[in-house]
């Protein structure tokens, strides 16, 4: 990625745009701030003001102020932090990346959850600029298929299972990737099997299925058969489990599920060219994380928030938190200490991923 060119690409693009421009230099979305300040310490005085204090408030974070948008509902409404001219670029880096180089639509879907002023335009013009997007095969459906989603009445009503074969790049034993996918939340784990027997395949089912519970029908494009060895497999290990066979073949699905798997052996390259490694077998674990944090066009929602009814966490650095108190805090006591030092207590660390509980309470049930 040429940071320098999209840099004065950006530039360019909101130069154009005159006072029109979105984002502004980092020196004058400072000035604002100060504005504020002033505004909320002896009242707005102009039409200046007024519309300043309409469309925008300071959110005191550590010790620093951050501009946010304003909120309707400042008890239920989330963060959504102004960018500056010169923050847009490792912004839209981490959230690209961040769900593994996934298009336009997820990259600004990742960037709208805490930012207010990064567009789409701006998003799309980054990934012009990303080598690997550029280096991604364009993938086709074979014609005759249709790509449209199997309607499930609720969210273990149907799963699928689909084998991907790595025999040309093994990782050690490592030859095949399982996929499993929730067709309700679009929830999918991915597992590196060394073979594709039916015995591997349920071991790594039953897992899955004591972890999330198990669907009702079970499918796979790799034939009844096939799910029927697993089934039976599985029934051995759990005599209670109960699975009906989906219909092999679904038309419906398959094209979706060659889509999907497509998407997970591109991201999974960039992951192995990024981290200059051969090791997929690791890399499955960041691909499938890449998946069910990237909104969903079906659903809408991300397929964490679609099975947990909430968006996911990466620790405190989910919260409101400066990244320079982050690099400092390392333990529970770190975290305590650095809020009864701010002021606003529980608003300095609104938002943050970890319940932190002390013994006076100071803080209980933060979240994004």
């Amino acid at each position: 990625m040429d940071q320098t060119a999209f840099e004065e690409k950006l530039r360019e693009t909101q130069e154009s745009k005159a006072e029109n421009a979105v984002l502004q230099p980092t020196a004058k979305r400072d000035k604002l701030i100060e504005y504020l300040l002033r505004i909320n310490s002896h009242g707005a005085t102009s039409p200046f003001d007024f519309n300043l204090k309409k469309r925008y408030e300071i959110l005191r974070v550590g010790n620093a102020d951050r501009l946010i948008r304003k909120r309707k509902d400042p008890a239920n409404d989330v963060f959504k932090f102004v960018a500056s001219l010169e923050e847009v670029f490792d912004i839209v880096k981490a959230a690209h990346e961040g769900i593994g180089h996934g298009g336009g639509k997820k990259t600004i879907a990742e960037v709208k959850k805490k930012w207010s002023n990064i567009t789409q335009e701006v998003c799309y013009l980054y990934i012009s600029f990303c080598e690997h997007c550029h280096q991604k095969k364009a993938r086709k459906v074979p014609k005759g298929l249709v790509v449209k989603p199997v309607r499930s009445h609720h969210i273990f009503s149907r799963c699928q299972i689909d084998l991907i074969n790595f025999q040309t790049l093994p990782d050690g034993d490592y030859k095949y990737i399982m996929t499993f996918v929730n067709h309700f939340s679009k929830f999918c784990v991915l597992r590196p099997l060394t073979t594709k027997k039916a015995e591997e395949v349920a071991a790594n089912l039953l897992d899955i299925f004591l972890t999330f519970g198990a669907p009702a029908i079970l499918q796979s494009d790799n034939g009844r058969e096939f799910v029927n060895a697993v089934i039976a497999e599985l029934s051995t290990l759990w005599p209670e489990l109960k699975l009906a066979t989906g219909r092999p073949r679904h038309p419906q699905s398959q094209g979706a599920v060659e889509l999907l798997n497509g998407v997970i052996q591109d991201k999974l390259a960039i992951w192995m060219q990024e981290n200059n490694s051969k090791k997929w077998s690791v890399g499955l674990k960041f691909v499938q994380w890449q998946i069910n944090i990237s909104r969903h066009g079906t659903t809408g929602h991300s397929p964490f928030k679609a099975t947990f009814g909430q968006e996911p966490q990466v620790g405190l650095g989910s919260s409101v938190l400066p990244r320079s108190a982050l690099n400092e805090i390392a333990t529970e006591e770190d975290l305590e200490t650095f809020v009864e030092n701010e002021e606003g207590g529980e608003d300095a660390v609104t938002g943050a991923a970890a319940e932190v509980e002390s013994d006076e309470d100071a803080v209980t049930g933060a979240t994004a």
